[in-house]
């Protein structure tokens, strides 16, 4: 069992820092007393160089909490807590309904909350992650009993504001992004780097030494890992629908064509006309002699005329 490959440059700056955030935490997982089975010094010199290089980048990173969008984006994710609290809430005193019908559907409601667990206290990434596919598994739920059990206005309602946050989010990263310069560049560079080495050498360790003592911090990271690709995986679903324009409503049948008319048939055409007039007769035989055409001095002058003398 190894760390999954994970390239972190997808995530967005705030995004990355979370996540660099709780691999930090997670060191206390790994074996990183001279005693500890599995220690090695290139496994204790790795973890510091990371976790090092994770404070420096949180150092550079603060100003940018001050910016406006961040303030809003926090108050969008009160008010995401809220819609999520209160649909939960509604599904679990859904479940003592007289119609045994809505609350069976109260009960499995309740479960896919539960399979998701606490939201409140996750970073905001986390969250936003698990709301994602929270949302999702709800809308995969029978519309018509959601609606039957009231839960329809609840559920819009969250995914309303899972909406805004994830709008504000966007916005934060870009205001961010005109600061990404220079040295938060350079820090989140030099952050990412340690990640990657750090990942590098924990996994050559579970190859020689096994997995048993880096199971933990391997599944833990493996488990966080999985949720960033979820919701890298909806934000590019996101988008492919915001570029993608709106369907078209469904055309109305066209008429149908009448059936045409049979053609009359066509009247006999006209016999062309036969020689001699068209109507039967026949061609007048020309004269079986022609007349004698006139003699030459038969109109009483003579055809050659003597000159006087």
């Amino acid at each position: 069992m190894k760390i999954e490959v994970f390239n972190v440059k997808g995530l967005r700056v705030e995004d990355d820092f979370g996540y660099l955030g709780f691999v930090k935490r997670k060191l206390t997982l790994l074996p990183l007393a001279d005693s500890a089975a599995g220690y090695t010094v290139g496994l204790k010199e790795a973890a510091n160089k990371f976790s090092t290089a994770v404070d420096e980048l949180d150092k550079v990173l603060e100003p940018a909490r001050n910016l406006p969008s961040t303030k809003e984006a926090t108050q969008k994710d009160e008010d995401r807590d809220k819609a999520w609290n209160a649909f939960r809430r509604i599904a679990k005193a859904t479940k003592g309904h007289p119609n045994k019908e809505i609350a069976d559907f109260a009960v499995k409601t309740e479960e896919i909350f539960l399979r998701y667990g606490d939201m409140l206290p996750l970073a905001q990434q986390e969250e936003t992650a698990r709301i994602d596919n929270l949302i999702q598994d709800l809308k995969a739920l029978d519309t018509t009993k959601m609606t039957q059990a009231g839960f329809t206005p609840f559920l819009t309602d969250l995914e309303q504001k899972q909406t805004a946050y994830v709008t504000i989010s966007d916005t934060q990263s870009s205001e961010h992004g005109h600061r990404m310069v220079g040295v938060i560049k350079q820090k989140r560079t030099e952050a990412d780097a340690a990640y990657r080495r750090l990942v590098e050498t924990v996994n050559a360790l579970v190859v020689v030494n096994g997995e048993t003592a880096y199971k933990e911090f391997v599944l833990d990271l493996n488990g966080r890992i999985d949720q960033n690709k979820a919701m890298l995986a909806n934000r590019r679903t996101v988008a492919e629908k915001k570029k993608k324009p709106a369907d078209p409503k469904d055309p109305k049948d066209p008429k149908q064509p009448k059936d045409p008319k049979t053609p009359d048939q066509p009247k006999d055409p006209k016999q062309p006309e036969k020689p001699g007039g068209g109507t039967g007769e026949q061609p007048k035989k020309p004269d079986e002699k022609p007349k004698d055409p006139k003699k030459p001095g038969d109109d009483g002058n003579p055809d050659i005329t003597l000159p006087e003398e």
